[in-house]
């Protein structure tokens, strides 16, 4: 489902149609090969706007081998980070609390503690080694 335009924009935390789209990652686990990327200016979520069932993501989770997965990401994920933790820094206060869902290896719970976030939570449905 790699058209943006059939990419669910509505938030998935607040449910609001006031979204800003923001890129496009290449996914090469699971049947969707192209993962839109939204924030929300209501509430300020980001969420994925494809609709991916849970077979889907069974199957992606099943033949992903983190470890090398998140070594080969990590560059390009700290540069992401990094400007997410701007935009955050800039729309709540450092005690707000934050919730990271699909945490994956929980790289950026880490950099929101570094940053000064103080009430930080994550959820991954994945154990990653």
């Amino acid at each position: 489902m790699a058209d943006k335009e059939q990419a669910m924009r509505n938030c998935r935390v607040c449910g609001s149609a006031n979204t800003v789209y923001l890129c496009d990652t290449y996914n090469e686990y699971s049947k969707t090969t192209i993962i839109s990327h939204y924030r929300c200016t209501e509430c300020g979520s980001v969420f994925v706007g494809n609709n991916v069932d849970s077979e889907e993501l069974g199957v992606a989770y099943s033949t992903l081998d983190s470890k090398k997965y998140y070594e080969e990401i990590e560059a390009e994920n700290r540069r992401k980070m990094a400007s997410a933790l701007g935009h955050l820094k800039a729309l709540v206060p450092q005690d707000h609390s934050i919730i990271d869902i699909g945490t994956g290896n929980g790289l950026f719970v880490e950099l929101l503690y570094e940053a000064g976030f103080t009430d930080v939570s994550a959820h991954e449905i994945q154990v990653v080694i």
